[in-house]
């Protein structure tokens, strides 16, 4: 599709902020086995943070958190 995450400001992400980016989106699964009640609440926060995305920055809740976007592959620096 031609889009990759990077920092918010366009500039290309280092292995901390994808695996960062990963884990919260996925908190929910991630917690399940440990905290069953946080992970529902967890899943279902970053659920409805996902219609985050369609507000002007384009950003769902786990990017705002972790700081990071998805851009066109064309538009990264760096």
């Amino acid at each position: 599709m031609g889009l990759q995450v990077t920092r918010e400001d366009g500039s290309a992400g280092d292995i901390k902020l994808y695996l960062l980016r990963w884990a919260l989106k996925n908190s929910g699964s991630i917690l399940q086995f440990v905290l069953p009640l946080v992970s529902n609440l967890a899943g279902l926060v970053f659920f409805f943070g996902c219609f985050a995305a369609l507000g002007d920055k384009k950003q769902a809740l786990h990017d705002i958190i972790v700081k990071s976007a998805v851009h066109k592959k064309d538009d990264i620096t760096g």
